[in-house]
């Protein structure tokens, strides 16, 4: 029997609009910038979501395709050029792997460029003009994302960190990679579901143990621990990333009932 082939990428930044020196390829270079294999040798072992994607893929025998993986420390915009230059790469990789049987990303959230107010979406819409709709995509995310409506449309499952500060990412690149294998072994069909809140937090009092997180994050855990809830994730957005969709917001995972989705998302968010 062949292996599940399973592509592997991703680009994150965390953007401060109000901040005047853009963020460009250079401050990439400085922070993350792993291309194909480069990104199994260097990432293995760490405690970052991409690799405990890594992990369970080496636990299940999958064939692990690396198109590109980059973070750049929180900054100014993104200058347009090194956006396009590093979403183009990491599609034109992508397409290269094909035939796929899904695809796992780290995506920040909270990521704006010159040109895009939501080029999280942009990359997932481009991700799926080169699969098709039919294979999966799961998606890791910050807790401190800004999601909007086409982020969600765009992806079969979204996760987020809990914890802030961010201890959590390499557990939660586990729970993303075991939600692709339910999704391929055919035990569940998930759907996703939002509820944009009308709060906008402060970075400074989003941490997790403290409210109003917390409550929201004990909310979302007594969902999860019902049958057909695949993951409740709570995102504290980002304040100063200046977007229409900038605000708390509850992004719900579950087995086939998108309805069943937005009616948890908004529970957990009210």
């Amino acid at each position: 029997m062949k292996p599940t082939r399973i592509a592997l990428g991703g680009i994150m930044h965390e953007t401060h609009t109000f901040a005047e020196v853009p963020t460009g390829m250079r401050d990439f270079e400085i922070g993350i910038l792993h291309r194909g294999g480069e990104m199994l040798e260097q990432m293995g072992g760490t405690r970052a979501g991409i690799a405990g994607m890594m992990t369970v893929g080496e636990a299940h025998g999958w064939k692990l395709l690396p198109t590109l993986y980059t973070i750049a420390m929180p900054a100014g915009t993104i200058e347009q050029a090194t956006y396009d230059d590093l979403a183009n790469e990491l599609v034109e990789r992508l397409r290269a792997t094909l035939p796929l049987d899904g695809v796992l990303l780290m995506l920040h959230g909270a990521m704006v460029t010159h040109d895009l107010l939501d080029p999280e979406a942009d990359i997932l819409r481009r991700v799926r003009e080169v699969t098709g709709p039919d294979i999966p995509v799961v998606v890791e995310m910050d807790l401190h994302g800004n999601i909007s409506l086409d982020m969600i449309e765009l992806a079969d499952a979204v996760v987020a960190f809990d914890a802030n500060p961010h201890i959590d990412a390499y557990e939660r690149g586990v729970e993303a990679a075991e939600i692709m294998c339910e999704t391929l072994d055919g035990r569940i069909a998930p759907v996703v579901g939002i509820y944009q809140t009308n709060l906008l937090l402060s970075p400074q009092v989003t941490g997790t143990d403290d409210l109003p997180l917390r409550a929201a994050l004990e909310a979302a855990w007594r969902f999860e621990d019902e049958e057909d809830v695949v993951c409740v994730s709570v995102f504290g957005g980002f304040a100063y990333a200046d977007t229409p969709f900038t605000r708390c917001s509850v992004v719900a995972t579950v087995d086939g009932d998108v309805g069943r989705a937005r009616q948890i998302a908004g529970e957990v968010g009210a």
